[in-house]
């Protein structure tokens, strides 16, 4: 029998962050990892036990670590073809580099810019954990006055049309519209200036 293969603690917790979100079931308890369960075979025709997702939710002892065929049959349930491509696709979002980049520019550290740039390029905005970590740059920007790091933000080409991507996105913009009622002068004239060029901006703060 092939020998159990380790997760690191970014892919656990990437992995059962898409399966929350994809089958839209908050897992807490037992019960919530049977339903996942029959979730994942019902739109996937997969069995996966619950007591795979007990383990992997830390609901009982874990190890850390799952056979190929389980990890497979994650990845396929959320959408990837194996578990190595949900690895390399979950490699980019180390969320505590992303947290420490945030920290970063948050106390304006030279080339810190540069680096939150490259950062929010890499942002899963199609995760709940994206969009509030777009957020927390935005809201930061703003308290910093940094309107050319806001400048080059609104003009990303983000993949809008993906409604999981356009609603982290309203999240992520709403303090531009709420520090524009509020009367934010600076706000309001960095929303006129960019607003006819720019998509994210015209979407998201008409919906907010």
């Amino acid at each position: 029998m092939p020998a159990p293969i380790s997760i690191s603690s970014n892919e656990q917790a990437w992995i059962k962050q898409y399966l929350q979100e994809t089958y839209d079931i908050a897992v807490v308890d037992a019960f919530d990892c049977k339903a996942l369960s029959e979730a994942v075979y019902k739109h996937k025709g997969t069995k996966i036990s619950y007591s795979t997702f007990r383990r992997l939710f830390d609901l009982v002892p874990n190890t850390n670590s799952l056979s190929r065929y389980v990890l497979n049959a994650l990845a396929e349930a959320v959408g990837f073809k194996n578990w190595e491509l949900f690895k390399q696709h979950v490699a980019r979002f180390d969320t505590n580099v992303i947290n420490q980049n945030i920290q970063i520019y948050s106390r304006q550290l030279p080339n810190s810019n540069a680096l939150l740039l490259e950062t929010i390029k890499k942002l899963p905005i199609s995760t709940r954990i994206g969009g509030y970590q777009l957020q927390s740059i935005i809201n930061i920007a703003i308290g910093n006055k940094d309107f050319e790091l806001l400048d080059v933000v609104v003009h990303i080409s983000f993949e809008i049309d993906n409604q999981a991507v356009y609603e982290h996105l309203v999240i992520a913009f709403q303090t531009l519209y709420f520090q524009s009622i509020k009367g934010n002068s600076e706000v309001i004239a960095f929303v006129e200036r960019n607003i006819s060029q720019s998509t994210v901006l015209q979407k998201c703060l008409l919906q907010a």
